[in-house]
């Protein structure tokens, strides 16, 4: 069973969209009311609002005189927006997404209904308090059978409506198996080079209609008066060419990431950081444009929907550095350089089609592993540290690998195989510690080196015994510090891990590790470390002394 949206245009009639749209503000506004709630909870009383708790607001906000108009709109929707505040939060202290921001009105805005306000007959969609049903244009039908769970209604910056549809597919959706493989390489110029040496051409969407979408910023730029129609004019020509933009690119993908999958049994990739790399200004528009975050997306969900599979290997692979004839990696290789030649073997490289051989052998390696299959390498290496000859298959000229690339095939052993299983072989030869390593052991066991060990343990018990003393003046229960460097700090009885760590955080400025995450043998206490430096914990103690006598 395969959970899927679908997403339809509709076109609500005059009544229809004057409650939708006075709908989706009632959802904007409990949504920021609660996010102001909790955020004002936090940094003037440092009190966590939970879900229950603006629940309960909603209900009192619903009340009050100046908000009775919440009451003329489904409460369902206002419901879910507070379950989205909640997901938004839980995202954010996960650390998978920044602090959640107010919603605006000019961004359009969503509403959630689930199955107790709206009615599925007759393959017809009705929400509560609509008289009628909404006006679907139905581009294609649901799965037969399949009945929405949730239905979200959306408006968009562009003044488009539409909806989403969510099902539950029961149908096996499972292609017939094939054996072939392919690597990917993603970039700017084509928007993908395949190990077959294929080369996708890049849309540039963006490109296409930047001079348009920059005239019509204009226009709105030099409109004084946000409150006027023409001002309202000239920012919906600017939202209609973004949506142009977003649908041409979306469009595009969603035909190139279908195409692959149906093509390959097993797609191969490189997880790259996009976020990161869009910090270069030169390159930034071009790299939304290409839209690889989308493009990887898709590539996951479809791959498990369709039984293909899709193998990510290290964004720091120097797959375009790399010979893909010989294994040799090259120093430096900017970014105008597109082809290049191996100086070892002499290889005549196009540097993309390269990129995606070194990513699909890569990948092959990944793929091997994770379903517990030896390959040629790890065969080799169990011959060669037995004391044998590694010897492959079949040799490869150094011409012939100069003519043409291809990716690697199970009958073939490339000369950068060969080169890497000796290298690798060579490595664990001696299993064992390295004359480096050995050399250090027995230097930590002469006299000299033991007084200096002790010295530094002697430095950090100093360091505990500093910090102790002031945690003890502060009123606090200390336990450890005096063998080791950490401190267990116990907070007045009925404070858990959490509390302690506020107060030592917001009194003093100290930060420690709630016992609760040890277990729930370590609620109620706080793990404190002295591996730092001395003006450290002497400030600390000044700081917890000065705030103790206050108290006196």
């Amino acid at each position: 069973m395969v959970e899927k949206a679908y997403k339809f245009r509709f076109y609500p009639t005059p009544e229809q969209e004057s409650l939708l749209r006075r709908t989706l503000g009632c959802v904007r506004l409990i949504y920021n009311k609660a996010l102001a709630a909790r955020t004002t909870a936090w940094y003037e009383n440092k009190e966590r609002v939970s879900y229950k708790q603006t629940s309960a607001m909603l209900t009192s906000w619903k009340k009050q005189e100046d908000l009775d108009f919440l009451t003329e709109v489904s409460s369902v929707p206002l419901q879910q927006s507070l379950r989205h505040l909640q997901t938004a939060f839980t995202n954010f202290f996960s650390g998978r997404a920044k602090y959640p921001n107010f919603k605006k009105k000019r961004n359009g805005g969503s509403a959630e209904f689930t199955k107790a306000a709206f009615k599925w007959k007759d393959g017809q969609v009705s929400l509560a308090k609509c008289a009628e049903p909404l006006p679907i244009r139905w581009s294609r039908q649901l799965p037969p059978g399949c009945v929405p769970s949730t239905i979200t209604v959306k408006l968009e910056p562009s003044g488009r409506w539409s909806v989403s549809l969510r099902v539950n597919d029961t149908r096996d959706l499972k292609l017939k198996p094939i054996k072939k493989q392919v690597g990917v390489d993603l970039g700017i110029a084509s928007l993908l080079t395949t190990s077959d040496g294929e080369k996708v051409a890049n849309p540039k969407n963006l490109q296409k209609l930047h001079k348009k979408l920059r005239l019509a910023q204009k226009s709105l730029d030099r409109k004084p008066d946000k409150k006027s129609n023409n001002y309202y004019k000239a920012r919906l020509r600017v939202a209609k060419i973004h949506a142009h933009i977003k649908d041409s690119r979306l469009d595009y993908t969603h035909k190139l990431t279908t195409q692959l999958i149906r093509e390959n049994q097993t797609i191969v990739v490189e997880d790259l950081a996009v976020k990161n790399m869009v910090k270069n200004h030169k390159l930034a528009r071009a790299i939304n444009d290409a839209n690889w975050g989308e493009l990887v997306r898709q590539l996951e969900y479809k791959a498990e929907w369709y039984g293909r599979e899709l193998i990510k290997i290290d964004r720091y692979f120097p797959s375009s550095k790399r010979c893909s004839n010989c294994g040799h990696i090259v120093e430096k290789l900017p970014l105008n350089i597109r082809e290049w030649e191996c100086p070892e073997c002499g290889s005549h490289h196009d540097r993309d089609v390269n990129a995606s051989i070194n990513i699909l052998r890569m990948g092959t390696r990944v793929g091997e592993r994770r379903k517990g299959t030896p390959t040629k390498k790890a065969a080799g290496l169990a011959v060669s540290v037995c004391g044998a000859t590694v010897r492959p298959e079949e040799s490869k000229s150094r011409q012939a690998g100069a003519m043409k690339q291809k990716a690697p095939t199970s009958d073939t052993t490339v000369a950068g195989e060969l080169t890497e299983m000796f290298r690798i072989s060579q490595s664990i030869r001696f299993w064992g510690a390295s004359n480096l390593a050995q050399q250090g052991g027995i230097a930590v066991l002469s006299e000299k080196c033991q007084q200096e060990c002790q010295e530094i343990v002697n430095y950090y018990l100093e360091n505990a015994r500093i910090l102790r003393e002031g945690l003890e003046a502060f009123g606090l229960t200390c336990f450890g510090g005096t063998n080791n460097p950490y401190i267990w700090v116990k907070g007045a009885e009925g404070m858990s891990s959490w509390d302690v760590f506020n107060q030592l955080l917001f009194k003093a400025g100290i930060v420690g590790v709630p016992g609760s995450l040890f277990g729930s043998s370590g609620e109620g206490f706080l793990r404190l470390s002295t591996l730092g430096r001395r003006e450290d914990m002497e400030k600390a103690r000044c700081i917890l002394m000065g705030f103790a006598a206050r108290l006196d």
